[in-house]
Order: C-alpha cells, then sequence, then structure tokens
C-alpha cells in the first residue's frame, strides 16, 4: 500500500534466528556469534537485533526468547 510518498509496512531480510534464555536482549541491541577480542560486537561483525519474542517455555523452568537479526 501506498500513499504515493511513503510506503506502509516493513519488510526484512532474515539474516540469523538464535533461540536462547536470555532474557535481557532488546531490539536495536547487536549480538555477535563466535569467538571475538573486547566487548564490542559490532566491531566485531555483529548484527542487529530486529525482533525480541518471548517463547513459553513447556518444561517449567526459564522463558525462551528468539532473536532476529536482519540483513
Amino acid at each position: 500500500m501506498s500513499d504515493g510518498t511513503k510506503t506502509v509496512g516493513t519488510e526484512i531480510v532474515i539474516k540469523n534466528v538464535i533461540w536462547t534464555e536470555y532474557s535481557e536482549a532488546t531490539q536495536d541491541d547487536y549480538i555477535a556469534i563466535g569467538k571475538h577480542d573486547g566487548q564490542d560486537p559490532f566491531a566485531a561483525g555483529g548484527s542487529r537485533i530486529k525482533a525480541v519474542d518471548r517463547d513459553r517455555d513447556i518444561k517449567g523452568s526459564k522463558d525462551d526468547y528468539t532473536l532476529t537479526t536482519a540483513v
């Protein structure tokens, strides 16, 4: 849908999907996979988190989270 000057909605291309129990990740945080030096995931080639979804844990322990990064 377009009004002639703007488009409505956002389309992304998914780069990585990560399942974790880490509950402090938020949208626009960076995440780096693998071994790297330092505390800066952006400098290590990390990806920006575009979506964080909470998944209920069926075994009664910590909740699981799905982190999605985009190209």
